[in-house]
């Protein structure tokens, strides 16, 4: 008996308004060619389809008759290309495939995104490393970007020599980016420039790159527009718009080879202050139907009481989403807290877990405090080693829990100062 396939199934849409582009290798064979041609032309069959009062099966097999006649069986086909292109105002690379009806951002043929990233630096990552690559990306510029300028040159040869700095950090086509900051130099003029870079500015410089960056010595594309941004605050006039203009032009890519391009073999950064990255959340005692913060913002939160009578690890806690606002070295975590009908040597167990601007888990840190009396504030800290991150989870319970009891934090405090 010859072997009957069931008709393929009607899909609820027949004819989507959007094509899809895929690629996929064939044997490079005549036959099997041949083979693979009759499969697919199956798909305009409407014999093929299962059949109903309306009739979908031609109106599917003549949506597929349009795909498969239109195959380009050369060896350079290929999906198709943008229309157009163009930088939008956060100096994102946007592209239209419809003459530039419709926009949508496309990191993956950008090389500020998608480029090759030069090799890590040697060595475990640290708060030194991060210091030595923000040193390198401030070096970098300074040297080849305002050290080498010379008087005389015209705006042309002042843009095609910052397109080639960049070109050694792996990025080709960012012209465009750059020419504001030829621009900036042609305008005031190479002495007024050089002059402009104090030793002053290349400190807040690094600091900037330094307070940005990971202890790998990497910047995120989060960590890029931090950077910007600080860049526009700190800065006016042409030392702004060098600076920005050159950030936006190499992005996080860019400012990664500059800070692994070994321009600097030490740094300094301990005036740095990162002082943006401190964060304190203060709670409304029992109740917790309000809580202020400073710096940073709860991201999300489970706002109860801690009160039950089973060892941790039944569900039992109480955790918070802190978005501190920017990528933050966090060395130190401090909590405040109360307990109710606790017995001495009954502890309360803080877990804090670290995540980068993507979400991803960068480690955890835990620590526990035991309570001395009822009814007193206890105070727990714990320091933590230079972790780089954006958000921090801290979720805290009870460890003892011989009798129903019940406690609450009062504050949460990420890199509190010394007192």
């Amino acid at each position: 008996m010859a072997n009957r396939r069931p008709p393929w199934h009607i899909p609820d849409v027949i004819n989507p308004p959007k094509r899809r582009c895929i690629q996929i290798e064939i044997p490079d064979d005549q036959q099997h060619i041949s083979i693979f041609w009759g499969v697919l032309r199956s798909l305009s069959d409407w014999q093929r389809w299962e059949r109903d009062e309306e009739k979908r099966g031609t109106l599917v097999a003549q949506v597929w008759r349009e795909v498969v006649y239109a195959i380009d069986w050369s060896n350079m086909s290929c999906c198709p290309k943008p229309t157009n292109q163009r930088y939008n105002e956060n100096g994102e690379l946007e592209v239209s495939y419809d003459g530039g009806l419709t926009w949508d951002v496309d990191h993956t043929i950008d090389d500020r995104f998608s480029g090759i990233v030069a090799p890590a630096l040697a060595g475990a990552d640290s708060s030194e490393k991060r210091c030595i690559g923000a040193t390198s990306a401030q070096a970098y510029v300074e040297a080849n970007l305002i050290d080498d300028l010379t008087e005389g040159e015209t705006y042309a040869e002042i843009n095609a020599a910052l397109v080639a700095i960049a070109a050694v950090l792996g990025l080709t086509g960012i012209g465009l980016l750059l020419a504001a900051a030829a621009a900036a130099i042609f305008l005031a003029g190479v002495a007024a420039v050089q002059a402009a870079f104090t030793s002053e500015v290349w400190a807040d410089f690094r600091c900037i790159l330094y307070c940005n960056s990971n202890n790998d010595a990497s910047f995120t594309p989060a960590q890029w527009e931090n950077v910007k941004a600080q860049i526009l605050v700190k800065f006016s006039g042409v030392v702004s718009a060098i600076l920005y203009n050159w950030v936006n032009g190499v992005g996080p890519v860019g400012l990664t080879n500059s800070a692994r391009s070994g321009f600097a073999a030490s740094g300094d950064c301990s005036l740095c202050e990162c002082e943006d990255c401190e964060f304190l959340v203060t709670f409304d005692g029992l109740n917790w139907t309000e809580f202020t913060t400073e710096y940073g913002s709860i991201v999300s939160g489970q706002m109860n009481v801690v009160s039950h009578e089973f060892p941790l690890g039944a569900g039992h806690g109480t955790q918070f989403l802190i978005d501190l606002a920017q990528n933050c070295t966090v060395n130190k975590i401090e909590c405040d807290f109360m307990g109710v009908n606790q017995r001495p040597g009954n502890s309360i167990d803080i877990t804090a877990t670290f995540y980068d601007d993507e979400m991803t888990s960068l480690g955890s840190q835990g620590f526990s405090s035991s309570f001395t009396a009822d009814g007193v504030e206890h105070h727990g800290s714990s320091p933590v080693t230079d972790i780089v991150c954006r958000f921090v989870q801290v979720f805290y319970g009870w460890i003892d829990v011989g009798e129903p009891n019940s406690g609450w934090i009062d504050n949460i405090h990420i890199n509190a100062p010394e007192e």
